[in-house]
Order: C-alpha cells, then sequence, then structure tokens
C-alpha cells in the first residue's frame, strides 16, 4: 500500500494511457464537517469505533440507562466518516457502511467527503504510514493529544483523478478480500488440527 501512495507503482487507464499528475490537497477542501446532534432523541443503534474492525454496533447498550444521553450523541449517516479525535493516531476510525443512520460520542468527529474524493481512497490512504505520520504533526493537547477537525483539514493527501482512486481502491479492496479468505482458510485448517489432536489422545 505504501508503494501506491509514494507512487512507486502506478496504474493506467482502461486505454493503457498515464493517468494525470497527482495533486497535494488539503481535506478541508475534499471533506465537509458533519455530526449534528440527535436533537430529537431519535433511537438510533449507538456504535462505537475499532481500530481493527471500524464501525460496530453497540446493541448491549440500554437505552434506559441514566448515563446514555443520546440527545447529545452524533449522528452518522451512510458513507459519512467518523473518528476519535484522541485515538486517530492508532487507526481509531471508520466508514459508516453498517446501516443507514448511526450514533455516535458527542466527543467523535463526523464528516464526508465531496465528490473529487472517493470514500474508499479515503480510506486507504488514512490506513498508511504517510497519513499517520501527518495525524502526529497535527494533534494538539498537552496531557492528551487530539486531532479535531480543524488540524485535520489542514492535512494534505496526494490526490489523483478520480477515474485513478477508483483503481486504486477496486485494488487494495481485491486484496482484502485475498487476506479474509486466506484467514478464513487458515481457521479452518487451525480447527481441523486442534480437532485431530483431541481424538489421537483420546
Amino acid at each position: 500500500m505504501q508503494k501506491i501512495f509514494s507512487q512507486k507503482l502506478s496504474f493506467r487507464d482502461e486505454n493503457g494511457q498515464e493517468f494525470p499528475k497527482w495533486e497535494k490537497v488539503r481535506l478541508g477542501k475534499l471533506t465537509k464537517k458533519t455530526g449534528k446532534k440527535n436533537s430529537k432523541g431519535i433511537k438510533y443503534p449507538i456504535a462505537a469505533i475499532s481500530n481493527k474492525k471500524g464501525f460496530i454496533l453497540e446493541g448491549g447498550r440500554n437505552y434506559s440507562n441514566a448515563d446514555v444521553d443520546i440527545k447529545a450523541y452524533k449522528l452518522v449517516h451512510q458513507n459519512e466518516f467518523a473518528y476519535n479525535p484522541a485515538r486517530i493516531n492508532v487507526g481509531s476510525f471508520g466508514l459508516q457502511n453498517v446501516t443507514d443512520t448511526t450514533i455516535v460520542s458527542s466527543l467523535y468527529v463526523v464528516f464526508e467527503t465531496l465528490p473529487e474524493l472517493i470514500q474508499s481512497y479515503l480510506k486507504a490512504y488514512m490506513h498508511s504510514r504517510y497519513f499517520n505520520q501527518d495525524v502526529i504533526k497535527n494533534t494538539e493537547g498537552s496531557v492528551r493529544e487530539y486531532l479535531f477537525y480543524e488540524n485535520f483539514a489542514n492535512i494534505k493527501i496526494p490526490l489523483p483523478c478520480v477515474a485513478e482512486q477508483k483503481k486504486i481502491a477496486e485494488f487494495l479492496t481485491s486484496l482484502d478480500s485475498k487476506i479474509i479468505l486466506e484467514m478464513q482458510i487458515l481457521e479452518h485448517l487451525d480447527n481441523q488440527k486442534k480437532s485431530f489432536m483431541q481424538q489421537m489422545f483420546i
């Protein structure tokens, strides 16, 4: 993945021609801050964000708990991003594609991408070490460091044309699918081994 974003691995269009030169563009020009409060108190699914799995619905949360003020939570609609400003440096961000609308802690930052930026391309770039380096440079705070939207918006990312963004995203998605399949095969073989070992020593 690092070779893609450093342009050591390049893609071509359907006619075998090179795509236009990449630009460096501030995220403030490519995204828009969203995340309105759930002021009507609608009981949307509550979500958390894992640094490994992204958005996770918290099915066990009880709306009747006194400590759950869902009116203060932020709305995250499908295909919007959200991140924990205190943990984005360890990958605590996600693209909301689990349901139409969910709600997250009021501490989270929520934003959407503009048409010039493909969501899956941005998601992949946010997993790169280049993005993480910029996060470290732009965080603020004395005890705990935070990356608020204003700081996030100042980060410049390499921006190919939309057609090349799609190619890159499709390539990385296919690799992810292969990795998942290999992991499933390994898990199946490991279970077979455990079963075999148990039968050996009966």
